[in-house]
């Protein structure tokens, strides 16, 4: 999170675009890695955003919202929860170059 002082040297336009974009990834319950992965970015990209060195796309911000809403909505209903990180041993591995049905 920015410090005040940083907040207030950005335009208007910028310090709400960054509040929306704060409010959506705290509804969504994910980690901002996560979040930024869900949309198509990185989590350094989307750092970029949150902190006013880059601006999403209209766009990027409405898909932003969708997801997040969704995710949330999902998550109340006790459909899902949040990804948390996978750890496996050397299974893992092959199962994954065999594909989802295993070998073929």
């Amino acid at each position: 999170m920015l410090p005040e002082h940083v907040m207030q040297t950005l335009d208007p336009d910028t310090r709400a675009v960054i509040a929306f974009l704060r409010d959506v990834l705290a509804t969504s319950g994910m980690s901002q890695g996560s979040f930024g992965g869900a949309l198509g970015t990185s989590g350094s990209r989307f750092s970029t955003y949150l902190n006013g060195t880059t601006r999403p796309s209209a766009h990027f911000c409405m898909r932003a919202q969708r997801l997040a809403h969704s995710l949330a909505a999902a998550a109340g209903l006790g459909l899902m929860s949040p990804p948390r990180p996978q750890r496996c041993g050397s299974n893992c591995a092959r199962a994954t170059a065999n594909g989802p049905g295993g070998p073929h």
